[in-house]
């Protein structure tokens, strides 16, 4: 399967779809089937994207290619931790455990998504309701009834006037600003593509300082980075060979700061030193890694870490949707009920006038 070319064409396996994979082959891996049979099984029984590469996976081993090399054959399919931990896995003999990592991990991703995408569709859709509502006020009813006034000889009142061109200028700001952020978004991402990663850490970094999603952005990355790093640590990467950690972040600003981290143990650094000069996690996290590195309990210290963040990013989650859902009725009640008055009033004009 070659990779798909464009930035809006690229074949992509969902969290799910990674979840559903890993679990298969964990449970068909530890019943004792072997590998190529269990990843035969799995192209067989799947259907679309997972079943076509599966099946390919499975040529590739029956003619003697590693395990982990098949899955980094698809950079755009897979993420890097998917090879890097089935490499060390095979080294060591524990890829029983390394799937079921790999089907744990892509399962809190999916839980996490789902959470925050269920919590903003209601809002959302309310939003979408109103502004299409409010474009048909501002731009379709209120022209007409100006123009109606004006063939009468009558002047348009000058608080229906004040209220739609204000709304019609905050309508048009809004729409090009979220056009605009799509466009930088979409810019930043061919760049990265093309090997230019500037334009994206400029893009994250900003991210990172916006009140609150800031917060919400570092503590979802550092609890799906923890996790990774828990699961490689436990399958037998040491901790200077966890680069593919930095790629799980998804966000350039904190990658950089974990590759940096890395560097400096390698080039003789204390781990305290490292961490708390580069900061690649939020501090409390931190102090865990620092915890469970010097009583030797890494993977135990990194899993409850990363679990904590998570908890808290979902109660933050929980608490911005519980905010947002009223203050979205709010807003919105308030442009729909102003712009009724401010269409109202050009008929009443008339109908005094009659």
């Amino acid at each position: 399967m070659q990779k798909p070319k464009g930035l809006f064409q690229r074949a992509k396996l969902s969290n799910t779809d990674l979840h559903r994979l890993f679990d298969r082959l964990h449970v068909l891996f530890t019943a004792g089937l072997p590998l190529l049979q269990s990843v035969q099984f799995v192209a067989d029984n799947d259907t679309g994207l997972i079943s076509q590469t599966m099946s390919e996976i499975a040529g590739k081993i029956s003619t003697g290619h590693p395990f982990s090399r098949c899955f980094a054959a698809y950079p755009w399919l897979f993420p890097a931790v998917v090879p890097g931990m089935l490499a060390v896995a095979e080294r060591v003999g524990a890829l029983d455990v390394a799937l079921g990592r790999l089907a744990s991990y892509f399962q809190r991703a999916h839980r996490l998504q789902a959470q925050l995408m269920g919590g903003i569709l209601y809002p959302a859709g309310i939003l979408t309701a109103a502004l299409g509502m409010v474009g048909i006020l501002v731009f379709v009813v209120f022209p007409r009834e100006q123009q109606v006034l004006a063939e009468m000889g009558r002047p348009m009142p000058y608080l229906s006037l004040l209220a739609v061109h204000s709304v019609q200028l905050w309508v048009v700001l809004l729409c090009s600003g979220l056009l605009g952020l799509m466009l930088v978004y979409a810019w930043c991402q061919r760049q990265a593509a093309q090997g230019n990663l500037k334009p994206r850490r400029i893009w994250d970094t900003s991210l990172l300082s916006i009140p609150i999603l800031g917060k919400v952005i570092e503590r979802s990355t550092a609890s799906r980075m923890l996790g990774v790093l828990s699961n490689m640590l436990e399958v037998g990467v040491t901790l200077t060979q966890t680069e593919p950690v930095a790629a799980i972040a998804q966000n350039e600003c904190l990658g950089d700061r974990y590759r940096a981290f890395l560097r400096d143990l390698r080039n003789g650094a204390e781990v305290e030193e490292a961490l708390t000069l580069h900061a690649p996690f939020p501090k409390v996290a931190q102090q865990i890694f620092l915890l469970g590195y010097e009583h030797g309990k890494m993977v135990h210290s990194l899993r409850n870490a990363a679990e904590m963040l998570e908890t808290e990013v979902e109660n933050a989650l929980s608490t911005f949707v519980a905010l947002l859902e009223p203050m979205a009725m709010m807003v919105v009640g308030s442009v729909v009920g102003i712009l009724v008055i401010a269409t109202a009033l050009p008929m009443l004009s008339l109908l005094q006038g009659l």
